[in-house]
């Protein structure tokens, strides 16, 4: 086994090398410290014994004594430093001749001069100057007492030693001695290698002894120690086999190991699934502590939705709560009796988290932590989307019972309206009668528009509405737009121009029905707001690189315009230009935005441009798909089939209404010569079916008792040898999507929306009636 440094073997072995190394390291030092003062000590002595000598050489004279000796006491500051410089330098570059790194020198207080500086050669421009302020000299005099200083100067690192000169007890200057310390450094090596090699020696001396004595005692140990940390990264390594009772030792390691091994590996599994759970979860899960309301633990479902993401140890009610105190509806109340015994059972609750916002139906409980705490702990399953859900479900449900319901109650009488309206037209009233009975059915006409309108808006509002996706033939839809509008437009001798580029193909996948509803929209606003001269509808096509087309449409009209500001209000739902616009013209300002709803679902775009005076110009595009021929559907019917009637045939007409019981019986029994059942009621039109055979039901959807669907569902589910086959047309005010989807789906074979278009109605009946006629299972009267 491949020992490393830090086994047991290397620890005794760096154990006593500290043991060793640390007198040896107080020894080098102490060494060093005394060889280094000691030589430091002996520089000290030699520069001051030089200062000694040069003061010596004065005599017991001073600096005006030898001045007069010269008779220069009188002379100028500078020549009295010339005639002491000439008296003293010799002596002074004797002394500094004994050392080449020696520089020694006068300086007198009087003067504030450096008298002298040896060896002269290399120093004389120094002389006559004075020194600094803080110079250590100037210190020494002022004390008079000697003074040694070290440092880095201009020289270099040099020790000066100070001699204060005292003449008939005044101090007159002083003397230095300086010199560079490289021979106390060289010295200082040299002695410091010596004796590190010495120890170093030793040392490899020592531990070579305490490595061959050391080895045979502790090997076993230092490989059963190595084994154990081994054990500690791998729990799969093995201690080698080793004899005596370190062996047997090594043995019931090893198969301690082999059995924490196993205990790890289902441990690792179970808390990786448990981390996976805990990570995955939706749920919330809170540890808090109840005596001091502060967090012990929370999952990271509830971290992702805090701020500060380390909670623990944080108060609960003001990091989950954001409040000041204790929250008032605190579930930890009601988890302890009145002598504060913990109650262990689960507490429910539904609560709304502020901070997360966020609600969660809460199961709070008491747990015993680890360490033996009693801890509240609390899991809250999010609801949060869920409730989300059931508000959006209940006010989708409740905005389409709405619209069902007001489609249902706006229908029911206008078609009995327009009904009655027709049938008394029908009978060929006096003049004044028939004006009045067409204005009538103009308004009522123009009414139906606005409910539609109305009705197609909140539809769009609520996302009701969808595109449809089927081949129908574009001219074709446009000249019925033409037939459709030309009445209006002789009322107002005005011309409507038609222009189809050749590029328009013939056919198209899309939705005709909202296609014919944009074009009437426009073209019909056009006309509304223009008081003489034409509209033009212009048509072109482009093939796109998806395959698909795109229809460019363009309403010209040549009315009163617009200004920029109308403009920008055109397209917006119950808006009109301006008030007095709305008061001329009328309208409900919806048929531009529904409009503009639809082209964006067809995928295009619309605008406008206008000058006031000078009419407008409503242009759109929107995207069918390709196709080489019309859908069968109507257009494929007989010609005559409006001509068709059913003598012989006998229809049942469930309907609770009596207007639009009257209504449908003259169209069925006096223009299709059919004979008819009238059930007021589902139930009395199930019992009506049960006891007769008929060609066709008209089922009504809302009515009392039992409405039109259960009605149906009742039918086609009994045992009546007809009750698949016999034909089931809803004719309902129920005119939404769902409705008609909801229809079919319980086997209506049809679906007609009140007011009841007269040509509509007679379609579906042929299309019904024809496939049993083909069969001759037309039931006699």
């Amino acid at each position: 086994m491949k020992k490393s440094f830090f086994s047991f073997q290397g620890k005794v072995f760096f154990i006593l090398f500290l043991f060793m190394l640390a007198p040896s390291c107080v020894v080098w030092y102490g060494v060093n410290k005394v060889t280094k003062n000691a030589l430091s000590e002996e520089k000290q002595g030699n520069l001051m014994s030089l200062a000694r000598i040069l003061d010596a050489s004065l005599g017991d004279r001073d600096y005006n004594d030898i001045l007069r000796e010269r008779g220069a006491e009188n002379a100028a500051r500078e020549e009295k430093i010339r005639v002491l410089n000439e008296e003293l330098y010799k002596i002074t570059d004797d002394v500094a001749a004994s050392s080449h790194e020696l520089g020694v020198g006068y300086y007198s207080r009087e003067l504030d001069a450096i008298i002298t500086y040896g060896p002269s050669s290399q120093y004389a421009d120094m002389v006559g100057k004075p020194v600094a302020p803080d110079h250590k000299g100037r210190a020494a005099m002022n004390a008079g007492k000697p003074d040694v200083m070290t440092g880095t100067m201009a020289r270099g690192n040099i020790m000066n030693a100070i001699l204060p000169i005292e003449r008939h007890g005044e101090v007159i200057g002083y003397i230095w001695a300086n010199e560079l310390q490289t021979d106390i450094e060289k010295n200082f090596r040299n002695i410091t290698r010596t004796v590190s090699a010495l120890m170093i020696i030793s040392c490899a001396l020592t531990m070579a002894c305490m490595f061959v004595f050391t080895r045979r005692t502790v090997n076993d140990i230092d490989t059963l120690i190595h084994g154990v940390d081994s054990m500690k990264k791998d729990m799969s390594f093995r201690i080698k086999r080793m004899p005596g009772e370190l062996g047997e030792v090594a043995g019931s390691i090893n198969s301690m190991a082999a059995d924490i091994s196993r205990a790890a590996e289902e441990t690792n599994r179970a808390v990786s699934v448990l981390r996976g759970i805990m990570r995955n979860i939706d749920t919330a899960i809170l540890v808090c502590d109840p005596s001091t309301k502060k967090i012990v633990y929370v999952n990271e479902y509830v971290g992702k939705f805090l701020k500060d993401g380390d909670v623990e140890g944080k108060l609960c009610y003001k990091v989950l709560y954001g409040r000041d105190d204790v929250c008032g509806d605190c579930p930890q109340a009601n988890m302890f009796d009145g002598d504060s015994n913990p109650i262990f059972r689960d507490f429910r609750r539904e609560v709304h988290n502020p901070i997360m916002g966020r609600d969660f139906l809460a199961t709070d409980r008491l747990i015993t932590w680890p360490d033996g705490r009693i801890l509240h702990l609390e899991l809250g399953a999010d609801i949060t989307e869920r409730k989300a859900l059931l508000h959006a479900e209940a006010s989708n449900a409740a905005q389409k019972e709405f619209l069902a319901r007001m489609s249902h109650e706006l229908r029911t009488p206008m078609n009995g309206v327009l009904g009655m309206t027709r049938l008394a037209i029908q009978h060929s009233p006096p003049p004044k009668q028939f004006e009045y009975l067409e204005k009538i059915q103009s308004s009522a006409t123009l009414l139906l528009g606005i409910i539609n309108d109305i009705l197609d808006f909140s539809k769009i509002e609520a996302g009701k509405i969808e595109i449809e996706h089927i081949s129908f033939s574009i001219r074709a839809m446009v000249e019925n737009i033409r037939e459709l509008i030309m009445p209006r437009m002789d009322e107002r001798n005005l011309e409507l121009i038609i222009d189809i580029d050749g590029s328009v193909p013939e056919f198209g996948i899309g939705d005709k029905l909202r296609f014919s509803q944009i074009l009437l929209n426009l073209i019909g606003n056009a006309s509304k707001f223009t008081t003489e001269g034409s509209v033009t509808l212009t048509m072109s096509a482009s093939l796109m690189e998806t395959g698909d087309i795109r229809i460019g449409c363009e309403v010209r009209d040549t009315g009163i315009g617009m200004t920029e500001e109308q403009m920008s209000n055109m397209f917006k739902p119950f808006t009109q230009a301006d008030n007095s616009t709305a008061r001329k013209f009328g309208g409900t300002g919806l048929g531009l935005s529904i409009s503009k709803a639809l082209v964006t679902l067809m995928g295009g775009e619309i605008g406008v441009k206008s000058e006031l005076g000078k009419g407008s110009v409503f242009f759109f595009h929107i995207v069918l798909g390709q196709s080489f021929e019309a859908e069968k559907g109507f257009e494929a019917l007989d010609e005559n089939v409006g001509a068709r009637r059913y003598d012989g045939c006998k229809f049942l007409l469930v309907e609770d209404n009596e207007i639009n019981q009257e209504i449908a019986s003259a169209i069925l029994v006096d223009e299709l010569g059919a004979s008819i059942d009238i059930a007021k009621n589902g139930e009395e039109g199930v019992r009506f079916f049960l006891e007769r055979d008929y060609a066709l039901i008209l089922m009504d959807i809302r009515m009392p008792v039992m409405d039109g669907i259960e009605a149906t569902v009742m039918i086609r589910r009994s045992d009546k040898h007809d009750a698949s086959a016999v034909p089931i047309i809803a004719m309902t005010a129920n005119a939404m999507r769902e409705d008609m989807e909801e229809t079919a789906a319980v086997g209506m074979n049809g679906h007609i929306s009140k007011p009841i278009d007269v040509n509509e109605l007679k379609n579906a009946i042929f299309r019904v009636i024809g496939e049993n006629e083909q069969g001759g299972h037309w039931p006699p009267v």
